[in-house]
């Protein structure tokens, strides 16, 4: 099952690129993941045509609607699409989240692959026992990814500052606990890595507009 997405208007209709042209043989041998890049569960993929990842059209960001589902045409995922159209860039904290969608798509996308055991893309109060009387704003994967899709973000600022509410709360919540507080450490890296990587600065050094 490989779509086109059809926000994508790049390239020409004369473009001999192998996304546009793709060479049969290629696609042929070409080996996907056999589960979803998010969830690691498998069933239903859409399986991306210039790279080896997969995706449940839910998990992927943006969404896969049904229009695209229903396009015989080939498909790339959020990574590719990043990788081959759009250069590093510099952003500020009070700019509009809107304008860095696909970005804010990336590094949600790397957050789930990188939280193997979904730790922290479920809602804590439901499943960490005393969690809602000690820590007084949750957040979550699932949230964060919810009202960005809500368009419940206006800035910059508002959206890595929910991110960055996640590490905090690990480490208050398990203070008293070196082994519980340590597992937001690697989902942190990965984090501050991906911010730099995207934005081409560290996330020390956004500044204000």
């Amino acid at each position: 099952m490989k779509r086109q997405l059809h926000m994508l208007h790049l390239n020409s209709e004369q473009c001999f690129c192998l996304l546009c042209q793709p060479d049969p043989q290629a696609l042929e041998s070409q080996k996907n993941d056999d589960e979803c890049f998010v969830c690691r569960s498998e069933g239903g993929l859409m399986m991306c045509d210039r790279c080896p990842h997969s995706f449940h059209p839910e998990c992927h960001l943006p969404r896969v609607d049904q229009s695209t589902l229903e396009d015989d045409g080939p498909w790339m995922c959020t990574f590719c699409i990043w990788n081959m159209y759009l250069s590093q860039m510099k952003v500020t904290l009070m700019c509009p989240v809107s304008k860095y969608m696909l970005q804010w798509h990336y590094l949600l996308l790397s957050l789930y692959n990188a939280d193997k055991d979904h730790i922290f893309a479920k809602d804590p109060c439901i499943h960490v026992r005393g969690y809602s009387s000690k820590i007084v704003t949750p957040m979550w994967l699932d949230k964060i990814t919810d009202q960005l899709l809500d368009q419940q973000y206006i800035t910059v600022r508002q959206f890595l500052t929910d991110i960055q509410l996640i590490f905090s709360n690990c480490d208050q919540f398990n203070q008293n606990n070196a082994e519980f507080r340590d597992m937001g450490v690697p989902l942190k890296e990965v984090y501050e890595r991906e911010v730099e990587k995207v934005f081409s600065i560290r996330q020390q050094s956004i500044v204000m507009c």
